[in-house]
């Protein structure tokens, strides 16, 4: 998953650098990205390599077991980790995830309540970034786990005709 700046519809006049980024969305002042708006997940707090993402399930989450979607778990996962990631971003650089891993550890349903997973850089290097989160329900119970490599880049320029 990649935080990008300059997605389509984006609000934003100039790409904000990774914790500046981060908190602007945590105060509603950037446009998150589509995907995270269409799953019902926000960013409610940030900080240097940490973020804080949070849902309500919703029927529309469910699979035909009539639990949460695993895809929507790791969404959720991948987006407080990618937010992490981008927290820690300077000036000119992006990332983007090598490898990605998820341990669910209990059903989610509509009735399990508010989730809250937070991502936290673990390990960051000159082009590799180690991050983990964990989601846990409403009582604090951890629902999943998740794990994460990502390749740190360049930004690229905009190719002119």
């Amino acid at each position: 998953m990649s935080l990008s700046d300059g997605h389509a519809g984006s609000r934003d006049a100039r790409p904000a650098v990774g914790l500046e980024r981060m908190e602007a969305l945590c105060r509603g002042e950037a446009t998150p990205a589509p995907l995270g708006v269409l799953l019902g997940l926000r960013l409610v707090e940030a900080g240097p390599g940490w973020t804080v993402v949070t849902m309500s399930p919703s029927p529309a989450h469910l699979n035909l077991a009539r639990v949460v979607h695993g895809g929507v778990i790791g969404a959720l996962c991948d987006t407080a980790m990618g937010g992490a990631v981008h927290s820690t971003l300077n000036s000119g650089e992006t990332y983007t995830t090598a490898e990605f891993r998820v341990q669910f550890l209990r059903p989610v349903t509509v009735d399990t309540g508010p989730l809250r997973c937070t991502g936290e850089v673990v390990h960051r290097g000159r082009r590799i970034v180690a991050v983990e989160a964990d989601v846990r329900d409403q009582d604090g119970a951890l629902v999943a786990r998740s794990s994460s490599t990502c390749l740190l880049t360049a930004r690229s320029r905009p190719r002119t005709p």
